[in-house]
This record gives C-alpha cells, structure tokens and sequence, in this order.
C-alpha cells in the first residue's frame, strides 16, 4: 500500500510509534511545496512526540520516500527523534529539512539514539537535504546507524548509509552551546552492533555456510558510510567524536569514505572554548578523542584533490586527536587476506 502525504501539515503527538506518521511496507511521503495558488511554503511536521521515530515511523521492512518538507520539533522517548526505520528497510530522502530545537526546550533531548535519523539494519541515502541542532542522550545526535552482525550475519552492499550534500550543523543559528549533540558521535554513530568476544559459538548465524564464534563475527563488516561533498559543522559529544563515532570493522573496503570536498568544521560558529570531543567518559584517557572523527574499529578512505578537497577544519578534543583519533584494533581482511 503506497502513502502520500502532499503539502499538508500535522502538529500533534503519539505515546506509541510514528508521532505523525506510522509507514507499513511501501510508503511515498511528499512534504512539498502547497498547491498551485496557495503560499508557496513546505509541507512540515512538527512538535510530534512518540516512542520512536518523532516525526515518521517506518514498519515491516518498509520501502520509505520522502522528499520535501520539514520536520521540526519531533522528539521520541527511544529512537529517532524525526524518522526511525528499525525493521531492516530501505529510506530515500531528498531536499528534507530536520529542526530538532526551533521552538524545543535546548534540556528537551530529541531522542535516546538518532536524535534526528535512526536506522536499524537498514539502508539510508540521505541528499540535498539539512540537519539542523538535533540531539541525543546517548549516541548519534543527528543520525544512528547499526547493522547487528549477531542477528543478521555480516552487512550485506545493500545495508549502507549515504550523504550526498548534507549539511548537518548540531549548533546552528545561536542554539545552546553547552547543550551537547550526543555522548558519542555528535552527529553521526555507527555500529556493527557487537562488542563480545568469546569463543562461544553465535547461534543462528552461519558465515560461508559455517558457524562463527562472537569474537570472528564482531570483526565482520556492519554498516559502511559515504560522504559526499556537504558538511558537518559544530557538532559535539561528551564523550568521544564530536562528528563521527564509528564502531564498526570493515571487510573488504573502507567502513568511512569520504569524497567530493567534504568539510567537517568544528567551530565554524561554536565557541572556541567549547570541546568537539570532551571525554567525559570511564575509561582511560589515551583511549579518548576524536574532535572529527573516533574509531573504535573501522577504517577511514578520504578522497580529495587540489581542486575539491577534503577538509578537517578547527576541530579539538580534550584529550587525543583533534581530527581524527583511532584505537589500535586494525583487525579486518577479506577472504583474500586484504586488510583493511
């Protein structure tokens, strides 16, 4: 059954899923401009609440397009504070705008994970589009994104996040700035979804038809990113990378590439007193950092050139790499013994 929503507005809330709209299966959602003699003004949601996704709730493996529009406001008590998918499906978004404090109380988080976009073992591609201020409790202030290896195998080609020009600003416009994006990955967390290692086998996943112990398995690929072109600007964590936390290993090819004259600025408006990554985590302090980028496991492929170039830009931790900082866990080869 395809939905479409076209032009409207819906302001209101929901203590289940889907504080505005509750997708099933296939689902088109047009948040466009108004009809011809009307304003010209996007479609918006706003000031929705739900347990998960705020603003739009995608179920049963849903096929979700959006395109246009706003989502403002929109909080949810778990994940996804505009959209969540956590049933393993497909969202393409273009020319979308998420508000996460307009109106919202700077203490009022917009969701525990994914306080703008939570993905749940699916695939997101994310173009043309805008995440302003969105925050969350624990990771990923404006998008989440875990494929859990332990329940569904490796990640699969199918199974990525995409950003094709996205500008995500976590303090835009004057927003609190002692109001963090997230304790890890103040704008994006990604997540292969296992840390265990055992010898223990892992029921119910086979790999090349063969069973796997949690500790072969938490080296598989979880879900892999692309950046291209767009920016990531004054985003925050409490705890490890202000831009991008990434806790997922790479088979194959890189976890993170990034292409197209990228730019992640930490302080392009934010104080400069104010850390991108402030370690306030247990732990000890050579294992922090991250003011750009924090690996946990994963690896990084940066492609510029003189004429479109990849940048690192004003971003500081308060304690280990200012750009980018990585744990020395460089576990990851395919079957050919490459390394990633």
């Amino acid at each position: 059954t395809a939905l479409e929503v076209e032009a409207q507005d819906h302001e209101g809330g929901d203590d289940g899923d889907g504080g505005a709209i509750y997708a099933n299966h296939t689902a088109t959602v047009k948040l466009t401009e108004q009809p011809e003699g009307q304003a010209s003004e996007p479609g918006i949601i706003d000031h929705c609440s739900a347990t998960n996704g705020g603003g739009i709730y995608a179920a049963a493996s849903c096929d979700l397009n959006i395109a246009g529009g706003h989502i403002e406001d929109c909080s949810a008590s778990e994940n996804g504070g505009a959209i969540c998918d956590n049933t393993s499906g497909r969202m393409i978004i273009s020319g979308l705008t998420i508000l996460g404090h307009k109106d919202l109380s700077a203490v009022t988080p917009n969701a525990q994970k994914g306080g703008g976009i939570y993905v749940g073992d699916g695939h997101l591609e994310l173009t043309d589009s805008v995440i302003y201020n969105c925050t969350a409790t624990a990771e990923g202030g404006a998008i989440y994104h875990i494929y859990d290896v332990s329940v569904n195998g490796p990640a699969p080609d199918t199974k990525e996040l995409i950003l094709t020009r996205v500008t995500i600003d976590g303090h835009y416009d004057g927003f609190d700035e002692n109001t963090v994006n997230a304790a890890n990955g103040g704008a994006v967390f990604i997540y292969n979804g296992l840390n265990k290692q055992s010898n223990d086998i892992v029921p119910g996943i086979l790999v090349n038809g063969e069973s796997i112990t949690y500790t072969e398995l938490s080296k598989k690929s979880g879900p892999h990113m692309y950046i291209y072109g767009g920016s990531i600007l004054d985003c925050t964590a409490s705890g490890n990378g202000g831009a991008i936390y990434c806790n997922s290993p790479a088979v194959g090819k890189p976890t993170i590439t990034i292409d197209q004259g990228a730019v992640i600025n930490g302080h392009e408006d934010l104080d400069a007193s104010v850390w991108n990554s402030q370690g306030q985590v247990d732990g000890a302090d050579n294992n922090k950092g991250g003011g750009g980028i924090y690996f946990m496991r994963g690896t990084l492929e940066i492609n510029g050139t003189a004429e479109n170039e990849v940048q690192f830009l004003n971003c500081t931790a308060a304690h280990n790499g200012g750009a980018i900082f990585g744990l020395p866990r460089g576990y990851s080869s395919d079957e050919d013994g490459n390394t990633y």
